[in-house]
């Protein structure tokens, strides 16, 4: 199967059906890197496919960025490439096999459980400015001014609040959109 008849099986699976804000073609953590697909629900999730076309050569590099936006990583991946997978991914992510015929469903074959490492800046890139603002009026948080770019505003987000409020805060404001996009600025205050 190619990649397109994988999201196809992907998009049919309850992983992606309930009922949280699906987004395809996500960029991550300054657009180093870009998830198939993500769920923002009452957690984010984020699918990286490989399909049989596909190698696992930027994997190494897709995980590093994953794992700091993501609560829950899966990889979906062609039956030819899931014993070199099973040694790369980390035993945090989940992962689905996917059956040589068209007609086959998606094989679940571990869980993801909850990755610990996120990044505050790295998911506060998700978020436009007057939302950084909102995060940071709502908790009292001073010191700030009005034309302050996204980075700094970003930086004192992660210096005063807890990682998991960051993500709570990050993720209303993100299934709150009526027309959702990202917040794209390429430059980062870190990890």
């Amino acid at each position: 199967m190619n990649e397109s008849q994988i999201k196809e099986k992907l998009r049919q699976t309850t992983l992606l059906r309930s009922g949280g804000l699906v987004i395809e073609e996500l960029p991550i953590c300054g657009h180093a890197a870009r998830a198939d697909f993500a769920v923002i629900d009452m957690s984010i999730s984020g699918f990286e496919i490989k399909s049989e076309r596909d190698t696992l050569r930027r994997l190494e590099n897709q995980i590093l960025h994953y794992d700091k936006v993501f609560e829950y990583s899966w990889l979906v991946v062609a039956a030819q490439h899931f014993q070199e997978a099973k040694q790369i991914v980390p035993w945090h992510w989940g992962l689905m096999t996917v059956p040589g015929k068209k007609d086959l469903g998606l094989e679940i074959c571990r869980e993801p459980t909850r990755n610990a490492e996120i990044s505050s800046n790295a998911i506060l890139e998700f978020l436009w400015t007057n939302e950084l603002i909102e995060i940071l009026v709502e908790n009292n948080i001073n010191g700030f001014g009005q034309s302050w770019g996204r980075q700094k505003l970003r930086c004192l987000i992660a210096d005063e609040l807890e990682t998991i409020d960051v993500v709570e805060a990050t993720l209303s404001r993100m299934a709150a959109r009526r027309r959702w996009r990202v917040a794209s600025q390429r430059v980062s205050c870190g990890g």
